[in-house]
């Protein structure tokens, strides 16, 4: 019997005492037992899910009070028939019925759901905590695993995000900053590739099922190569997403002996990606011919035209397998456009550190308390520039990291577009960063005056734009800056205190500014702001 990835839970009668629509929010009591056992399976990495009739505002508050809303994703709280919303939630993870468990405490909703999806097992509240001591219920103890969740609730804002663009999905990919990285498969990854080996059944090329051992074996064989893949994109980590291992023939022949990547990368061209960058390190290791290896299935059937696609021409059948050649003396298939492909050695512990030049300028200013107390970053996205550390240096010492963008990140706080904020009161922010957002906007000036505004008179901020630097469309890139042109953006408002150039100066990368807000003379009192640490001689400073 196949493991359960997923718990979907009733609410009413099965996670709390009482019926919620007529006892009211206070009339409800959550089941010891049952949370307990929602607890311990969250820990091993079960994803957990709720399909419930009922009103979401009420279940939402409810959840809250119980302290119980981290617990669930893509919740169902609809009037419509359990299956249908069974179904929803199966979609929304892309799980097979196989790996569901359903558990209600009414038998006909128990019954419904069973005989719309057989494969789904069912159970009710009184069986499921004893069901938790069972292997299929036994999770998995990976760093990966345990990071599941958080890797979920990031693909919640990406599919909302995908929902509400507004053009195709070809330029929606464009938009994601989709990085792949692709590295040695290690011993201490054996663990992550034999839960990837034995859960992952769409994006699965051979459907091998290796055992531990076993995948320690191909680690040490020399006619092996074996590789992990780990994605992030603008709205956060995949984590490690999938395991390729390339087989090499004495003839001079490669063959693709295994790919599988986790249903959570489905449909973003990650498969493409790797089996591009294999060629092409098959092709630098001497290889004439690279071969891919496809077992067709009820659950793969969508990757069945991959290999063809990407100008491997068919071979024909060898029992199950079906077998397809590419020739590497000729051309190569390309990685995505969208997707950028990175080689490196370690891909468990590759992070993204931001852009090193402004990271660099802005942590020393918070050292120094020139930025501190309300701090608003403009256009911060998935911390692309600060680094997706920043926290541990930038809200500390009492500061709040405030995260603005046009749209919603997994961290953001506010949702607006910064040329026009009348939701935010005039100088109520400390300090302020906008950091490689101006030439995004289609009025840099008018987000110039908004950013001002919202400062507090002798508050700092850090400006940065780029000048040489490649054209980034998301969610539109319409400008370039001089350093004398990013300092007119600020000229009436803010004196510059330092501008910093990466690169040549007669060529410069990109300009960072530090600034202080002038104060009128309305502001009164507030024109003695302190701007300790801030105020350094106004200087070019010219790194290469």
């Amino acid at each position: 019997m196949e493991r359960i990835k997923l718990v979907i839970m009733d609410l009413d009668g099965t996670l709390w005492d009482g019926i919620l629509l007529e006892d009211g929010r206070e009339g409800v009591r959550p089941k010891p037992e049952v949370v307990a056992a929602l607890r311990a399976l969250d820990e091993r990495g079960i994803l957990l899910s709720v399909a419930s009739k009922n009103h979401p505002a009420d279940v939402e508050e409810v959840l809250r009070r119980f302290e119980l809303d981290d617990l669930f994703l893509f919740p169902e709280i609809t009037w419509d028939p359990k299956p249908e919303a069974v179904a929803r939630i199966l979609r929304a993870f892309r799980f097979s019925p196989a790996h569901a468990l359903f558990v209600d405490d009414t038998a006909f909703e128990r019954e419904a759901v069973r005989a719309a999806l057989p494969q789904v097992r069912v159970a009710t509240p009184e069986q499921f905590p004893g069901l938790c001591a069972t292997p299929e219920l036994a999770g998995n103890q990976t760093g990966e695993s345990k990071s599941r969740k958080a890797f979920y609730r990031d693909e919640q804002v990406r599919r909302a995000a995908e929902r509400e663009h507004a053009g195709t999905y070809r330029e929606f990919l464009r938009g994601l900053n989709l990085e792949v990285r692709l590295g040695p498969a290690t011993e201490a990854s054996a663990d992550r590739i034999v839960e990837l080996v034995q859960r992952t059944n769409q994006i699965n090329f051979s459907t091998n099922r290796y055992r531990r051992e076993e995948v320690l074996e191909l680690l040490r064989s020399a006619q092996h190569s074996a590789y992990v893949i780990s994605a992030r994109d603008r709205f956060g980590r995949y984590g490690i997403i999938g395991f390729a291992c390339v087989r090499r023939e004495p003839s001079g022949t490669a063959v693709v002996q295994d790919l599988m990547l986790s249903c959570r990368i489905q449909g973003r061209g990650v498969e493409a990606a790797t089996i591009a960058t294999l060629a092409a390190e098959m092709q630098q290791a001497g290889c004439g011919e690279l071969r891919g290896v496809y077992r067709r299935t009820e659950r793969n059937q969508h990757i069945a035209s991959v290999y063809a696609r990407l100008g491997f021409r068919p071979l024909g059948r060898e029992q199950e397998r079906e077998l397809f050649a590419l020739d590497l003396r000729g051309t190569l298939p390309a990685v995505p456009e969208h997707i950028r492909l990175v080689r490196c050695a370690d891909v468990a512990s590759e992070h993204n550190e931001g852009i090193p030049f402004v990271r660099r300028i802005v942590a020393e200013l918070v050292e120094q308390g020139a930025l501190h107390g309300e701090i608003i970053d403009i256009g911060a996205g998935w911390d692309g520039v600060l680094g997706e550390d920043c926290d541990t240096w930038l809200a500390t010492a009492g500061n709040r990291h405030v995260r603005l963008d046009l749209e919603r990140y997994p961290r953001t706080d506010i949702v607006a577009n910064a040329q026009s904020m009348p939701q935010l009161a005039t100088a109520s922010f400390d300090s302020l960063l906008c950091l490689e957002v101006l030439e995004h906007c289609t009025d840099p000036f008018a987000l110039a005056r908004e950013a001002l505004r919202i400062l507090r008179p002798g508050g700092a901020a850090v400006i940065s734009a780029p000048m040489n630097y490649v054209i980034h469309e998301h969610p539109g890139d319409y400008w370039r800056f001089t350093p004398a042109g990013l300092k007119l953006l600020f000229a009436a408002g803010a004196e510059v205190l330092e501008c910093a150039i990466e690169g040549d100066p007669e060529h410069p990368v990109r300009t960072v500014l530090t600034l202080t807000k002038k104060a009128t003379g309305a502001v009164g009192e507030d024109q003695t702001v302190a701007t300790t640490g801030a105020k350094r001689s106004a200087k070019e400073v010219a790194i290469a």
